[in-house]
């Protein structure tokens, strides 16, 4: 049998929290550090925001129309997460700090994937990512 294509996947194989934090303690922390409250977390709201993200993220937006889709990416995870608090409806005064919480900067690849993504390219493989991951994981991996 002859072996062509390698498949991976995506979260806790090829990437992982770049603060050894998952989304849910950080966004917690940020925002208790802002004196906010917001409903208990649930898992679902990731799904729920990220179909947006799929949907109004493309890389090649202008730092502009970036922060004008990070304001309402903002604004839909404090309304559903029901934050409230002292400069809760500040979306875009949040929003930096949401890009570094759910943004693709908030993961980082293993060491080694690079090199042997690479390794597996040279030698003709056919290479794919298989994931429960939310919608959007096509840019996070860009």
């Amino acid at each position: 049998m002859v072996c062509e294509a390698v498949t991976f996947d995506w979260f806790g194989t090829l990437a992982s929290h770049r603060h050894k934090k998952g989304r849910r303690v950080l966004f917690s922390e940020y925002l208790a550090s802002r004196g906010l409250q917001s409903a208990p977390w649930d898992r679902r709201v990731l799904y729920e925001v990220f179909d947006y993200y799929s949907v109004a993220y493309k890389p090649e937006l202008s730092e502009d129309e970036k922060g004008t889709f990070w304001t309402r990416f903002t604004e839909l995870v404090f309304e559903r997460l029901q934050v409230s608090g002292p400069g809760a409806t500040s979306y875009l005064a949040h929003s930096i700090a949401v890009c570094e919480i759910f943004g693709p900067g908030c993961l980082q690849l293993y060491g080694d994937v690079e090199p042997v993504l690479q390794i597996l390219k040279t030698r003709k493989f056919r290479l794919a990512l298989i994931s429960n991951w939310h919608r959007g994981l096509d840019f996070f991996c860009r």
